[in-house]
């Protein structure tokens, strides 16, 4: 139906040499203008260092060739007939080489596949006006494929960009594109996924684009269901399914799932002991698939004295250490948008609910200091378990709209949802005064929920104490912690209490 071109991996050794002969060369424009690639090591991740990353290899190693030819022969050659504009990137090679394009990416920029392989994306920058080209997004774009690097990741949410670009033809458009993380068993992809929305677009990011690119959006998530079906095979049916029958929140097997799982090792809190936990590369749209899991690894969490987050794949964050860990997404320019949820209840102890976390990283962007004006992680409890959450299509981006919750945002504001009828009070009408802690990597933190009243301890200190009747009794049934890894705090681990 799609005219399926050959895939790139029957063609070898050949193909490798190309991918090769791209990295090793400078790409020169016909303008004369050479593009050189670009190194990783100058970008900065806050609460990650180098050794946070998994070694890439470079294009003279011995072993590129092995790593190239091994990610190109796992690849399923149904995807590259895709009619929508698809490319697929390794990270553990410098520069994020493409190895492998759909036939959408090459009528979308006119470029053959021969032109296309083995280059990074950013060639479609050349000839574009330096004026028009936003440097902010090709700074996250190579952070996120940076990201997608770490050694402990477990998933990672989704990241959007609108870029000028510029067609082989010399035509510019705007191109509105998605990043996403799609594992095989041994190997992590970077898919990317890219709309055309048209030459001109007045203000990319204002109101009168708000309906275009949240229908963009909602495309991408359909084809990247689509893609992540087909990428490792069996062959896709020779018509695609309806895109609006796809559904997001049903469980799939992920590739590998069959198998052990991978263990990582993490080390507790008071020694240098290290304790293992089941982790495993994850597609960030497969949330029921990860609650499988993670409920599975129950007692290796009990060891390692933690205990796993669930997220969805448009909160900014990342999931490390088995899914213990929240890491912000571009923690240096959004104070918040890290929403995530306990997989597991909150403990209950008579009358209270309560969950801890731990902060294991501050970024240097931001006041440390409450009383500076930054704000506390966001903490709360929602009646909404992961299950019934992905079934609604996830967490919202704000902590304060998640459903039957109650929240202490990191400002101070009391939050209460219930029923769809949101109800707040400033910190001001709850008569609160600003707190002297200073967020600091190490600390503790354990939010606590009894009838009338929730309070934030750090180190076993109360620093913020909220009464107030919008505060009800805590249900019998169980809740779940909420947290929103915001400001100053870009790095976080849930903390186990106690038996599952």
């Amino acid at each position: 139906l799609f005219g399926w071109f050959t895939l790139l991996g029957a063609m070898g050794c050949g193909a490798v040499a190309g991918i090769r002969q791209h990295q090793e060369a400078s790409i020169v424009h016909s303008s004369g203008r050479s593009v050189h690639s670009e190194p990783t090591s100058e970008l900065v991740i806050a609460g990650m260092n180098a050794a946070d990353f998994c070694q890439q290899a470079n294009p003279g190693d011995s072993d590129t060739d092995a790593i190239l030819q091994r990610s190109i022969d796992q690849l399923s050659s149904d995807v590259f007939g895709f009619p929508f504009s698809l490319s697929i990137a390794i990270p553990s090679v410098v520069d994020t080489p493409l190895v492998g394009i759909s036939q959408g990416f090459t009528k979308l920029t006119g470029y053959t596949r021969e032109e296309i392989v083995g280059r990074n994306c950013r060639f479609l920058l050349q000839g574009v006006p330096q004026e028009d080209i936003n440097m902010d997004t090709r700074y996250a774009a190579r952070r996120y494929c940076r990201m997608a690097h770490l050694r402990n990741l477990t998933s990672m949410a989704h990241s959007l960009f609108i870029q000028r670009n510029r067609r082989k033809n010399g035509e510019l458009f705007w191109n509105f594109f998605m990043l996403s993380v799609v594992p095989s068993s041994d190997t992590t992809f970077v898919v990317g996924l890219q709309l055309d929305l048209g030459s001109e677009l007045v203000d990319p990011m204002g109101p009168q684009s708000a309906d275009t690119i949240a229908a963009s959006l909602d495309e991408h998530r359909k084809r990247l269901v689509l893609v992540q079906a087909a990428m490792f095979g069996p062959s896709v049916p020779n018509s695609l399914p309806d895109p609006e029958e796809e559904s997001l929140s049903e469980a799939r097997p992920f590739p590998g799932s069959e198998h052990d799982l991978m263990v990582c090792t993490v080390f507790s809190e008071d020694a240098e002991v290290s304790k293992t936990i089941a982790q495993h590369v994850n597609l960030a749209e497969e949330v029921k698939s990860w609650l499988v899991q993670a409920e599975a690894s129950c007692g290796n969490y009990q060891q390692a004295g933690t205990l796993p987050w669930a997220a969805w794949p448009t909160s900014r964050l990342a999931l490390l250490d088995g899914g213990a860990t929240v890491l912000r997404l571009e923690a240096d320019t959004l104070p918040t948008g890290a929403v995530a949820m306990s997989v597991f209840p909150a403990l209950v102890k008579d009358c209270a609910r309560s969950f801890r976390l731990r902060i294991d990283a501050v970024s240097d962007h931001w006041k440390h200091g409450v009383i500076e004006g930054t704000w506390l992680p966001s903490m709360g409890f929602t009646e909404m378990s992961p299950a019934v959450t992905d079934d609604l299509g996830g967490l919202p981006n704000h902590i304060e709209d998640i459903q039957q919750s109650v929240t202490l945002r990191g400002d101070g504001q009391l939050f209460k949802v219930r029923d769809t009828i949101k109800c707040s009070a400033t910190r001001e009408e709850l008569g609160l005064e600003a707190s002297s802690y200073q967020a600091c990597a190490g600390d503790t933190l354990e939010c606590t929920w009894v009838p009338g009243c929730m309070t934030i301890r750090a180190n076993g200190k109360v620093i913020l104490e909220v009464r107030h009747q919008m505060i009800h009794d805590p249900p019998e049934h169980a809740v779940y912690g909420i947290v929103d890894c915001c400001f100053a705090v870009c790095k976080l681990t849930l903390l186990s209490q106690g038996p599952i």
